[in-house]
């Protein structure tokens, strides 16, 4: 997705243009301040929210929202859209699968788990956002199901732990005021994600979610974090990588980090907001 509202699909190989789709979304966006950008004159309800969300491929279609409300599910070959769905707010969370359902967060506060094949809804569960009544609270976590539960933060303060196939609330977690913003990660029986203003690393236990332990980066912690090889990684807004566990260092400085990170045939990937992308061997303790 780029920022006029344009879906592109590319070729593998060549790079070339297979086809564009344009929806109703992000022509208008803005965010005064936030990291120099300025795109339009035309603000959003929050310039925090920087994100787009991300594609969902699978059995020939193309999944993904906008900041036009909609939840869009495109022809994989041709762009041509199958279905599309109108949700009460702009979504930017990114979509995942569960089952048969396609589940994505709206900025409307709510949850959805939508027919991957009709785009019909199955169910729907609303947070607190309501409650609380703030242009800033909304979904803007993309949601992850691992098991039969579905895990989503959101930004009016909590940590949700749905049943995937009914919607509804299996526990939820006080992060104390905090957004969660980004997705969460898992190994076995625990699911860790990161908070904004109490700047936390949180492992909770996935059944009950009772909180097994905190890590505090004592910053912003908006990106996902990564399990993999017995190591949680976590990255904050103040620079800091953080490997609890792990080989690496505890700390390295690099540049805030508002993106999630990759593991690849042994390497750490990263990017961050100094426009660097950097590969750490986690075996030799260094990073180029």
């Amino acid at each position: 997705m780029s920022r006029d509202g344009r879906r592109h699909a590319l070729n593998t190989t060549t790079g070339a243009p297979l086809w564009s789709f344009r929806t109703g979304g992000e022509a208008s966006f803005s965010a005064h301040g936030m990291f120099g950008m300025e795109l339009t004159a035309t603000p959003v309800r929050d310039p925090w929210d920087l994100f787009l969300s991300s594609p969902l491929v699978h059995d020939g279609k193309v999944y993904f929202g906008s900041s036009d409300q909609c939840v869009y599910a495109l022809d994989a070959r041709s762009g041509k859209p199958v279905w599309v769905f109108k949700t009460g707010g702009m979504v930017h969370s990114s979509p995942a699968l569960a089952g048969a359902s396609i589940v994505v967060g709206s900025w409307d506060g709510a949850v959805y788990a939508l027919d991957a094949a009709s785009g019909e809804q199955r169910w729907r569960f609303q947070t607190q956002t309501e409650q609380k009544s703030s242009i800033v609270l909304g979904i803007q976590a993309s949601p992850r199901v691992h098991g039969d539960s579905v895990y989503i933060g959101s930004r009016d303060g909590y940590f949700y732990a749905l049943d995937a196939a009914t919607g509804k609330q299996n526990w939820r977690y006080d992060a104390q005021g905090s957004w969660i913003v980004f997705a969460a990660a898992f190994d076995g029986a625990t699911v860790y994600f990161g908070t904004s203003d109490t700047g936390l690393l949180l492992a909770l236990d996935q059944r009950t979610g009772k909180e097994r332990f905190r890590f505090s980066t004592a910053v912003w912690t908006f990106a996902a974090p990564l399990v993999v090889d017995g190591m949680l990684v976590g990255a904050s807004m103040k620079g800091q990588l953080h490997a609890l566990d792990s080989a690496l260092e505890h700390v390295k400085r690099l540049g805030a980090f508002v993106a999630s990170r990759l593991w690849h045939d042994g390497q750490l990937i990263v990017a961050n907001s100094n426009g660097e992308v950097l590969f750490f061997d986690t075996v030799r303790n260094d990073h180029r």
